[in-house]
Order: C-alpha cells, then structure tokens, then sequence
C-alpha cells in the first residue's frame, strides 16, 4: 500500500428482492492525519441516510492488509458482490466480474 495520505475504498452490495433485502458494505482504509493505518467499516439497507459504522486502527500495515483481506472474504462468503463507488446495482462492474467475456477493445 505505500505511505500515502489517499483513502481507499471497496463497495459491495448483496440484492435478493424476494427476500426484501437491498443491502451495501463499504470498507475504506488509509492513513488518518496521525500516520496511523485506519478502516472504516460502514453497512445498512441501500438508499440508507445513515449507515452504522465501525473504525479500526492497526499498528502496520501488515494488520490492516490481513483485516481487509478477512473482510473480503467474508462478505463475499455471505452473498455481497463488488461494485465501484457511486454506480447503483453493480452496473460499472468489470466484465469478468459480471461473468461477460471481454470486448476486443478492452484485452
């Protein structure tokens, strides 16, 4: 990751509208204005004006890349699928995530 001041962030959404369930996850992690490896977990229902939120902090960087890595995992394990920050319903996803092949354009 680098020493760098920029805040990175993964987005996941898990949809099952039989189920009534619009859910989204966030993680975002960085350094904060201390120089301390922080993340910030947030999740609710989509359209959520106020998501519940969690922060962490770790002493290296080899603590916050394990953490994130287990975060990953686990939503995905629970049915979430990424999708880039700002675009609804995973519609900006890459194609090999949306199980498309690739145009020619793109390999």
């Amino acid at each position: 990751m680098g020493k760098t001041s920029a805040v990175c962030a993964l987005c996941f959404q898990r949809i099952r509208p039989e189920r009534n369930e619009w859910r989204r996850y966030t993680i975002e992690w960085g350094l904060d204005l201390f120089g301390s490896h922080t993340m910030v977990l947030s999740w609710g229902r989509l359209g959520c004006l106020r998501p519940r939120r969690k922060a962490l902090s770790f002493p290296s960087e080899e603590e916050l890349v394990a953490e994130l890595q287990r975060q990953i995992a686990r939503r995905l394990r629970r049915g979430y699928r990424p999708v880039w920050p700002g675009h609804e319903l995973g519609q900006c996803l890459p194609a090999a995530w949306r199980g498309e092949a690739l145009s020619p354009k793109m390999a």
